[in-house]
């Protein structure tokens, strides 16, 4: 490993480079072009319940660019930055303030299908919560389990097609525990089909449950 003093001579002869656009000179990955297209979703409402979900970034430009390779093209790369825009954002964002305020006892996930996780390689949205219970210093659970295997919720366009294509997807994994609150993570949200059916499947394990995504689609 190079030494702190050496940096300023590696970046001047081998600058490094963003890692979306490759273009840019990037301090820590991320060059302020790309950065500043990282646009942070406003404190507010969407879905059937609108007091309970949320987003921290809206899908689009930059974000949309990470979490695509990143999730459907296995670019270990790029779910590395994903990770570290995540851990950034957790420092100054209103929803984790929001979440701080709720007082969860835990945090769970929607999981990946065993079979595209090992596809993939990763799972977003566990190493989503992971970071965000690590933050709030908070138990991270495996709640529920994924037990079919069906098309991506991203190539079904209309939101009762997605209500039903999640229709009984998920069970819980456990039910050992209750819950007086529960806090819900999952990578990319569009209608919250996703969101209220796992909602559905932890009430009897949690009275109150906050979802939050780490991107919303406009």
């Amino acid at each position: 490993m190079k030494s702190k003093l050496l940096e300023p001579i590696f970046d001047m002869f081998f600058p490094r480079r963003c890692m979306l656009c490759n273009n840019n000179y990037a301090l820590d990955n991320l060059c302020e072009s790309c950065r500043s297209r990282c646009f942070s979703c406003p404190l507010g409402s969407f879905g059937f319940s609108p007091e309970h979900k949320g987003a921290l970034f809206y899908y689009e430009l930059s974000i949309r660019d990470a979490l695509r390779g990143a999730k459907f093209q296995r670019n270990y790369s790029l779910a590395r930055l994903v990770n570290q825009i995540l851990h950034e954002a957790l420092e100054h964002n209103m929803h984790i303030e929001r979440l701080r305020d709720f007082a969860p006892d835990a945090i769970c996930y929607v999981p990946t299908h065993w079979m595209r996780r090992s596809l993939r390689g990763f799972d977003l949205p566990s190493s989503f919560a992971a970071l965000i219970a690590q933050h709030l210093n908070k138990p991270l659970v495996h709640a529920l389990t994924k037990t079919t295997l069906k098309k991506p919720q991203s190539s079904i366009q209309s939101k009762s097609s997605r209500l039903l294509a999640v229709k009984s997807m998920f069970k819980l994994r456990t039910q050992k525990k209750n819950y007086q609150k529960l806090v819900l993570i999952d990578d990319i949200v569009t209608t919250g089909a996703t969101f209220d059916e796992c909602t559905r499947v932890l009430k009897p394990i949690a009275n109150k449950i906050i979802c939050l995504a780490f991107a919303k689609t406009p």
